[in-house]
């Protein structure tokens, strides 16, 4: 994104998801994102979430929420901004079923308190885990390790 920049994207929900995970992995600078159910393009007067913390982030949204989806299709907008000049990796996963949401492990051998501790680990460098919860697409040899 260039500086004062933005991306704009719309992400349609399939009914039958309880949840949705979104990652944001800055690269450089510093990415927000703005996020909406309600009309394109997500911006400050129409976003139900934000993320704008420093580093890598994590969202869950749950089918739940009061602001999630009030009709079908369900269409997520995303705005990301970029108030200096930044690279970043967002990637948004389906939760299948609601026991997803809280299991200890998000894969076999990747526990919880491991996730992103600035290193890829081979074993959670799947879509369950978000890819280390980023590290993985920042640095994807996974040279972490076991």
């Amino acid at each position: 994104v260039p500086e004062d920049g933005r991306h704009t994207y719309r992400l349609r929900i399939p009914a039958e998801l309880p949840a949705v995970k979104l990652l944001l992995v800055p690269l450089s600078g510093d990415a927000d994102v703005l996020l909406s159910f309600d009309s394109p393009p997500a911006h400050a007067g129409n976003a139900s979430w934000v993320m704008d913390g420093v580093g890598v982030e994590e969202l869950l949204l749950r089918r739940s929420a009061d602001a999630f989806c009030r009709a079908e299709p369900c269409v997520l907008y995303l705005t990301v901004l970029g108030y200096e000049e930044t690279s970043y990796r967002l990637v948004a996963n389906s939760v299948e079923s609601p026991k997803d949401i809280l299991r200890a492990e998000c894969a076999p051998g990747c526990k919880a308190y491991g996730l992103s501790n600035g290193a890829c680990d081979a074993r959670c460098n799947t879509s369950a885990c978000n890819y280390d919860s980023g590290d993985c697409l920042i640095d994807p040899a996974g040279t972490a390790g076991p």
